[in-house]
């Protein structure tokens, strides 16, 4: 009985709480109470989505882009490394043709050793 008194003289507390100040919060809980669902115009919606598309469209953009991107780093990466190994075989060739003909140029069109 007594928490029925307490919960009654809550109330009355905050009607009269509301009473003293229906000039700020009354209106305010009568428009949530009222509340009606609010719809954007169907252009406005077309044009969200157009935006929504679009952003979609430039993000797989960018990531097939990406994409591209590490496969020629990839790719670089091999031709780096196989510039590396040939330039390992012409100094090692370079070395064998100089103990067999000495220092010198040799013509590659004509293959004529011209000594230095």
């Amino acid at each position: 009985m007594e928490k029925i008194k307490k919960t009654e003289d809550y109330f009355k507390h905050s009607f009269l709480t509301l009473n003293t100040n229906k000039k700020t919060i009354l209106p305010q809980l009568i428009n949530i109470y009222n509340m009606e669902k609010q719809f954007i115009t169907k252009e406005e919606k077309a044009t969200l989505e157009s935006l929504r598309q679009s952003e979609e469209q430039i993000v797989i953009g960018l990531g097939q882009l990406e994409y591209q991107i590490q496969t020629i780093l990839f790719e670089k990466e091999n031709m780096i490394a196989s510039l590396s190994k040939l330039r390992e075989e012409q100094n090692i060739f370079g070395g064998t043709l100089t103990e067999a003909y000495g220092d010198g140029n040799i013509d590659i069109t004509t293959g004529e050793f011209i000594k230095a």
